[in-house]
């Protein structure tokens, strides 16, 4: 046996949920990942791309009906999407978001496209594959704290009703229609 040559220690599978004595596997398992047979070093934290000009107040993962994956996220005024290894702004074009100090992003898949509320600004709509902007999502939904999807309808809750805030009230769009929204 070499010096060099990995030592193979079987530490059992981790089970942290049975007593400490008599116990057949690892209570404790840090900076490692399972593995086959063993766990593997943890390995350290890297840049995958560069920052937002600001404070990251939301984000999300997705990936399209082709299996792209895209990163979006916002900051106080801006909305970003990563493309390689940079943050393009993806604002909408007609001014900067103003999102208030208490408030985050929070966004929602829908189909092709992702949607964004952050409560002070209109709902914004942007297409993942076809790049572009955000725009202002069409339809006059009221501007939302929270957003979701219900089966085949995009739900907001904790609505702004023209300046009075109503924190137990809920709005949906149309069936398969982000476009269409009635009364709440």
């Amino acid at each position: 046996m070499n010096e060099q040559d990995p030592i193979d220690v079987p530490f059992g599978e981790y089970l942290p949920d049975i007593p400490a004595i008599k116990n057949p596997g690892a209570t404790v398992a840090n900076n490692c990942v399972p593995h086959t047979t063993s766990y593997l070093e943890l390995k350290s934290l890297a840049s995958v791309s560069d920052a937002i000009t600001a404070f990251c107040r939301g984000a999300i993962a997705l990936r399209d009906t082709a299996g792209n994956a895209y990163n979006i996220s916002g900051d106080e005024t801006k909305l970003y999407q990563q493309a390689d290894e940079s943050q393009v702004d993806v604002t909408r074009a007609a001014d900067p978001y103003a999102t208030a100090d208490t408030e985050n992003w929070e966004f929602v898949q829908w189909g092709n496209n992702v949607i964004a509320t952050n409560f002070t600004d209109e709902i914004q709509i942007k297409s993942l594959a076809a790049g572009g902007n955000f725009t202002d999502l069409g339809g006059s939904p009221q501007k939302a704290r929270h957003i979701g999807i219900v089966r085949d309808q995009i739900v907001i809750g904790n609505l702004d009703d023209a300046g009075v805030l109503e924190p137990n009230k809920l709005q949906w769009s149309g069936l398969n229609d982000e476009t269409a929204w009635g009364t709440n």
